[in-house]
């Protein structure tokens, strides 16, 4: 099945400008926004608070009605779903509120920060882990839709970037018959102002992970004369992901060159040689974040039988 995706910050969009379902360059485009109550309920584009280098996140303004994005007839009829969300809360809700909701799979926030999971209308599990006001979060579930034998589970990183999990939410055997689609935002009447969302994930076959971020940029060695091989020394990321690279002359790609070493050519004389290192989310999310090299290496003309290492040349 095809993971689905969204930034919240897809090329384009604009801060103060209404998310809607005509919106490109998100990996899925939602099939539905539901925006009810009117007065100041919004489902915005907002750069008050962002990561991973985007220039908007998803800001949820919910005013005693339902603010949601949904994905319908991209989520379909599934027997499980991994998936994943950021969100960073500058207010709680006034009540406890519906924030994932796949049919009966549900997770909520509470009054005070704290996170529930729901089958049907049934309360589930309570977390002892309060999200705290003007911080990122990562919450990671695990839905399994069965009559019978179905889960609910969520995993709360109070380190948003990390691998560490602050607590997991998990219950079984239950009624979790129905996985028609999956909604993201305030799910019910309530008012909740505001809730910033990026990077969601669903339909995944394992828990998502986080979405890769750049901690040491990757550094090009070698020698400078034309025939000399140069090696992209791998930097470093949160987590442990499928890093693939690019060469590029004065910042331009150079055909064909896609491993992680270059031999020089006569064409590089004169030419700074870099690389862009992308690292590819692990659950093969269509998640990726790529990162210049820290340092070039000037090619010189002549063949590779001497010349000066260089490993952190600006």
């Amino acid at each position: 099945m095809a993971v689905l995706t969204a930034s919240f910050s897809p090329p384009g969009a604009t801060n103060g400008s209404t998310i809607a379902t005509t919106d490109t360059g998100d990996a899925n485009a939602w099939d539905a926004v539901v925006i009810n109550g009117g007065g100041s309920a919004a489902f915005k584009y907002d750069n008050s608070h962002t990561r991973f280098g985007k220039s908007v996140a998803g800001k949820m303004v919910s005013n005693s009605a339902a603010s949601v994005v949904e994905w319908t007839t991209q989520y379909g009829s599934i027997s499980s779903d991994w998936g994943r969300i950021y969100l960073y809360l500058t207010a709680y809700p006034n009540n406890t509120t519906l924030f994932v909701s796949a049919g009966n799979p549900r997770i909520a926030i509470g009054t005070t920060g704290g996170v529930f999971t729901f089958n049907s209308a049934s309360l589930l599990k309570s977390s002892t882990t309060t999200l705290s006001l003007n911080q990122w979060y990562r919450l990671e579930w695990n839905f399994v839709f069965n009559a019978s034998t179905g889960v609910v589970e969520c995993k709360i990183f109070t380190s948003p970037d990390s691998t560490t999990v602050a607590e997991t939410l998990s219950s079984t055997g239950l009624n979790t018959s129905t996985s028609a689609n999956i909604l993201l935002g305030c799910n019910s009447a309530q008012s909740w102002n505001a809730v910033w969302l990026q990077c969601a994930v669903a339909k995944a076959t394992a828990y998502p992970g986080p979405f890769p971020v750049n901690q040491t940029a990757c550094t090009v060695s070698g020698l400078q004369p034309v025939g000399s091989t140069l090696t992209a020394n791998a930097g470093t990321w949160n987590n442990t992901f499928t890093l693939t690279y690019q060469w590029q002359r004065d910042g331009s790609n150079i055909g064909g060159a896609t491993s992680s070493t270059y031999v020089t050519q006569a064409a590089d004389v004169g030419h700074a040689i870099g690389v862009i290192e992308t690292a590819a989310g692990q659950q093969a999310t269509n998640e990726t974040a790529a990162q210049a090299s820290s340092n070039t290496v000037t090619v010189t003309s002549g063949l590779a039988t001497g010349g000066m290492l260089l490993s952190g040349v600006g």
